[in-house]
């Protein structure tokens, strides 16, 4: 029998929180020509949620909101999506960001939690121990990175590959001292290593694509990046959005199913179709065919596929 995967891109771009308020609360709230950091800052303080918006997203654009009676996790996945941003949840804190590191967000945490299992008890208790983590304004990450690696009694390499930066004051609650790395280091396009005795922590670039929380790991060849998987037939899957940007849902579901995927802006200049309209989908049991369909069609596109290269223009 064909497997079906079912696919959520709003619980994709919004990982699952562990709280059922924040699951359950609902938002009816209008914004017109605020500043987007100022939006999220307010969307996430309805359900009293540490906000961490990454430092490549400007908090000066203007964002335009409204939703009436609308789950939070919808209205926060729609917001972001509008500015092709991901949003994700680490230790109850919610990170918005570049959907790239949105999506494997956990999957960081999961590999720096793997590399402790070896490491004495002492010091696994040291980087997994929660604390609240505040710093003045025009504080520099490199030195706050330097304080947690002194906080776990570890060695710091690379942290020179921190560039300058001045961050804005921040108050967060407490997390465990691996994810408040994490965070920091995200928004570099960076990672922490930590050695198997736990004794070190060594900077290095993340590796994309990262795998996406949720999905199951697969084993990965030194040349993985570069091989195309042929298309599997049998493979079905199912997925219902509510108006999503067609342009960062298609995006996003390329990383997932690591397809290749262009645009044919030419095509869609010609019949004046945006990256940005707004669709509904609601598919069941269809094949990669049938799914690209059921999402690019409300939007007047159509592909060209051959296996996992995909090329998107305009529909008849």
């Amino acid at each position: 029998m064909p497997r079906i995967r079912r696919l959520t891109l709003g619980a994709l771009l919004l990982a699952s929180f562990s709280a059922t308020g924040v699951s359950a609360q609902r938002i009816t709230a209008t914004w017109r020509g605020q500043q987007l950091g100022t939006v999220l800052e307010r969307l996430a303080s309805t359900v009293d949620a540490p906000l961490w918006l990454d430092r490549r997203v400007d908090p000066r654009q203007t964002a335009d909101a409204e939703f009436t009676d609308v789950p939070f996790r919808k209205a926060l996945a729609e917001l972001a999506g509008k500015h092709n941003l991901g949003v994700a949840s680490l230790d109850g804190v919610i990170y918005v960001g570049p959907e790239k590191t949105a999506r494997g967000l956990k999957s960081l945490s999961r590999q720096a939690r793997a590399a402790l299992r070896s490491a004495p008890a002492a010091q696994r208790k040291r980087w997994l121990q929660a604390a609240a983590w505040s710093w003045p304004r025009l504080s520099v990450p490199r030195a706050l990175l330097a304080d947690l690696a002194r906080q776990a009694n570890v060695e710091l390499e690379g942290g020179d590959l921190v560039p300058h930066d001045l961050w804005p004051a921040r108050v967060l609650p407490p997390l465990a001292l691996v994810d408040r790395v994490i965070l920091l280091l995200a928004g570099f396009d960076l990672t922490c290593e930590i050695s198997p005795d736990g004794q070190t922590c060594r900077v290095v670039p993340i590796k994309y694509p990262l795998p996406v929380d949720g999905d199951e790991a697969r084993p990965r060849t030194s040349d993985d990046s570069q091989r195309i998987v042929p298309a599997d037939a049998r493979q079905q899957f199912s997925l219902r959005l509510e108006n999503r940007p067609v342009g960062p849902v298609l995006e996003q579901l390329a990383g997932q199913l690591q397809l290749e995927l262009t645009w044919n802006k030419a095509s869609l200049r010609a019949k004046n179709l945006s990256r940005e309209t707004l669709v509904s989908c609601d598919v069941t049991g269809t094949d990669l065919d049938g799914l690209l369909r059921g999402i690019l069609e409300p939007a007047g596109l159509a592909f060209t596929r051959e296996g996992r290269r995909v090329e998107i223009h305009a529909g008849r």
